[in-house]
């Protein structure tokens, strides 16, 4: 049984893959922002009986990321942690604001940072360990009017390039996995955070539609990949998930 920590578990992916883990037998602390809205976590928790501690877990907040480890430190040991929790907004790159790229910036990019800063000196004095980071297919493509996330997601990408080769002579092992456009509940956060431009009438909300028409595919997937990932011995280094 490995002591897994999931950030983002509230909703989609991070959700998803906090379940997988539990089913496998895998003992897992799942960090939610806020853990009185982490219904459908809590249901499939009662439901299943599954090993998932729900704790508060605010990736931007140094404070809340230490409280979060020390609960984890309450376990044997730390044994992956996946860096899942992230947020996007749809706009064009001239009009991405300041405020709401460092937000982007500061929970996609920052937030990974910070947990990895948080749990590594855990994983070192233990020779072993298992860093997994949720990046996107999409910090390769660019898409339009989304600029911004996809750049947060190509940061983490070249971190996780530099990390595995920091942390092979520990026995610390990185993967970057690399969904495609899923349905979860951030299709509905890309609705809801699309930014009108004068300069690029409807292109952005055309981009929504396209995107959310193209995306397919059980994002099941996702999180099995994940689990595979975190029990193969060694694990792979990249993981590409395409909806098809």
């Amino acid at each position: 049984m490995a002591e897994v920590l999931v950030t983002g578990a509230s909703s989609g992916i991070g959700l998803l893959t906090a379940a997988a883990f539990g089913r496998a037998g895998d003992h897992v602390i799942a960090g939610v922002r806020d853990p009185s809205s982490a219904l459908e976590l809590d249901a499939q928790i009662r439901a299943e009986g599954l090993p998932i501690d729900v704790v508060a877990l605010d990736v931007t907040d140094t404070t809340s990321i230490d409280r979060f480890v020390e609960h984890a430190q309450s376990r044997p040991s730390i044994d992956v942690v996946v860096n899942n929790a992230g947020v996007a907004f749809i706009a064009a790159v001239e009009d991405s604001d300041d405020q709401r790229t460092a937000t982007v910036i500061d929970t996609n990019f920052y937030g990974p940072l910070r947990l990895i800063r948080a749990t590594l000196p855990y994983l070192r004095a233990q020779q072993n360990g298992h860093i997994i980071n949720i990046t996107s297919l999409g910090a390769k493509a660019g898409a339009p009017f989304a600029g911004v996330y996809a750049a947060s997601k190509a940061a983490l990408d070249a971190l996780s390039v530099s990390l595995a080769g920091e942390l092979t002579p520990f026995g610390i092992h990185v993967t970057i996995v690399e969904p495609a456009s899923f349905h979860t509940a951030i299709d509905q956060k890309f609705v809801d955070t699309v930014r009108s431009s004068p300069g690029y009438p409807g292109q952005a909300e055309a981009h929504v539609a396209a995107r959310n028409r193209a995306a397919g595919a059980d994002v099941h997937r996702v999180a099995d990949a994940i689990v595979q990932a975190a029990h193969t011995h060694p694990p792979p280094f990249r993981i590409q998930i395409p909806t098809h």
